[in-house]
């Protein structure tokens, strides 16, 4: 077999994974669809307000680890400003 049927081969094994993967993806999401129309109206209001807080949160959890990234950023930018300031000046 040639290194390009062999190529071909790994391209078609991972393209039918990833099938597979998409159709077990799709059945869980049918499944979970399935089990919030079989919801009684009380919990499945209690649900989706659930569902709406937790997507809020995250939300604001991807707000706030931007914030952490970039104060990380400044602060090694800082840190490397004073040890290049100590070098220059002889400070230690």
């Amino acid at each position: 077999m040639s290194k390009l049927d062999s190529l071909f081969s790994q391209k078609q094994e991972k393209e039918n994974y990833m099938r597979q993967l998409e159709n077990e993806i799709e059945e869980a999401r049918h499944m979970g669809e399935n089990l919030i129309a079989a919801m009684n109206p009380g919990l499945k209001e209690k649900f989706m307000e659930l569902r709406n807080v937790n997507s809020a949160l995250m939300h604001d959890l991807d707000i706030v680890q931007q914030e952490i990234d970039n104060l990380d950023t400044k602060r090694q930018a800082l840190e490397d400003e004073l040890s290049l300031s100590k070098k220059i000046f002889g400070t230690y």
